[in-house]
Formats: structure tokens, sequence, C-alpha cells
């Protein structure tokens, strides 16, 4: 009765937070670090993940987000894995009455342990983001991603019920189309996360910061001015908690459900990741 109780109070303060969110549907949040569910340890084994997430932007836009990513990785030895993720985004603005769908940008990611502390890793984080995303910029303002090339690199270290990593984004490219360019800030993001297992049920919990390194910019194609204007707040700071479970049907299939919140509020929102909420729910397939 007691944990219940908990159980509830923890739901319902998560829920009832009148707080914005902000995570990258393209970036460094996507790629992941330790999965804390990893039953198989055989070399050259492949996972192969399908996930949704409902997520909104919150006042004043209420942009509604559904987020289907294909997962896949590779893990070569204990020590190297090969990651890719495909995104694919639908998002409707319910004040503008506007809709737009399309691919996102795709992350290839590589983890490799490079030395261990008393048997525990740490590892180097490297990703690149590819400018894959499409979508009817005259019907939508928001891209299904950054639209640019993006270096993701960090390191992580990795106890067994805890891991902490720290990653930056670096836009190797801006953003241009016909009416504009969007030159945006590097990201460095501080994930911290704790595991628990009981069974075959492993439990989740994160805290996320994100700091924008710099403002972003950007200016309007046929300005006379022509010259890049920064956004005020566009160099913001932001904290998000979650929690998370996954459930192991058998040795090769696991279900997963999580949602995350964020703590410290985020009004500017230029480039179309403020989240009020998220919630995500999928399966994963481990493969020999």
């Amino acid at each position: 009765m007691k944990y219940g109780i908990i159980t509830a109070f923890i739901v319902l303060w998560l829920f009832g937070s009148p707080i914005m969110a902000q995570c990258s549907d393209a970036g460094a949040c996507s790629i992941g670090t330790h999965s804390f569910n990893d039953e198989k340890k055989e070399k050259n084994y492949y996972t192969f993940g399908l996930n949704y997430s409902l997520a909104g932007s919150g006042k004043p836009k209420n942009i509604t987000y559904h987020l289907i990513s294909i997962k896949g990785a590779l893990e070569l030895n204990e020590k190297i894995n090969f990651a890719i993720h495909i995104p694919f985004l639908i998002q409707s603005n319910s004040v503008a009455n506007l809709s737009s769908s399309g691919l996102g940008d795709a992350i290839i990611s590589l983890n490799a342990s490079i030395y261990s502390i008393n048997q525990n890793p740490f590892s180097f984080i490297g990703a690149l983001k590819l400018p894959t995303a499409n979508i009817d910029k005259k019907n939508f303002t928001y891209l299904n991603g950054y639209g640019t090339f993006d270096l993701i690199s960090g390191f992580e270290y990795r106890l067994p019920f805890l891991s902490a990593a720290a990653v930056i984004q670096i836009p190797l490219t801006e953003y241009e189309d016909e009416m504009q360019k969007f030159n945006r800030g590097a990201d460095l993001s501080l994930n911290l996360n704790y595991y628990h297992k009981l069974d075959k049920l492993n439990f989740n919990a994160q805290v996320l910061a994100i700091k924008r390194l710099a403002e972003s910019k950007y200016m309007i194609i046929g300005n006379p001015s022509q010259s890049l204007q920064s956004i005020p707040k566009s160099d913001f700071f932001q904290l998000n908690i979650g929690v998370g479970a996954e459930y192991m049907i058998n040795e090769n299939l696991l279900i997963n459900i999580s949602t995350a919140l964020p703590i410290l509020k985020r009004e500017e929102n230029s480039d179309g990741t403020k989240r009020a909420y998220t919630i995500q729910s999928g399966i994963r397939l481990l493969l020999n």
C-alpha cells in the first residue's frame, strides 16, 4: 500500500508539472549510450528497435509531435558497437491549423570502450547526424530535423547501476532554403542514468541537462541587410528528468515505456525542439 501511494504521487507530480521541456529529436538525446537492460553478452549480436513517442511543445504554439523511430545496432565485440537511428515525424499546430510529416535527420553512431576503471568501462561516443529530413516548409515552419551535418562526440563512464555521459553536438553546416538561413549554436549535454534490475523488469531514471553554448542566428533571404541576426534567449539552459522501464518477454524480445519532463522552463523555440512532455513506448529485438 505504501509503495502504491508513493508511485501514484510520483506519477501525478510528473504529469501535473506546468513546465517546458526541450530535447532534440535530431541530436545527442537520440543516440543513446548505455542500455541498462542488455542481457546478451555474446559477440557480434544485432539489436533492432521500433519506438513511438508522443510529445507536445506547450503554449503558445501547442505543437503536437508523433515520432516513429527505427534503431539498429551491431555489437562487434564487448568494447565496440555501431548504431543507426532513423526518425519519421508527424507534427501538427492546432493554433495555426497546420500539419506536416516526413523523414527526420538520420544519425550514425559509435560507442567504443577505451579504458576500464576497476572493470567499469570508460567509453568514447561519436556520431554523425545527416541532413536527411524532408518536409513541406511552406505548410509548416518547423523542420523534421535541423537539416545540417552535425558532429556529436563525448565520453561515458559506466557502473553496473549508474552511468554518466558528457556529449557535445556541433553543427558543421548551417541550414538554408529559399526562404531563410539558420545557424544553430552547439549543444552540450550532461546525462546521468540510474538502473535497477528486478528479475525480468528493469527500471531506469535519468537526469539530462542541455546547454546551448551560443545564440542561434537567422537571416531572411531577400533582406537588404543580408546579415545573420542573433536570436535572443536561444542560448538556453534546460534540465529534464525521465523515468522508464523495460520488460524482458524472452531472451530475444523486450518492450519498454518511458516519460520525460523538464524541471526548468524554456520560452525560446526558434528551432521547434521545445517539449512540455514526452511519452515513449517501443520494442527491442536481440539477434545473434
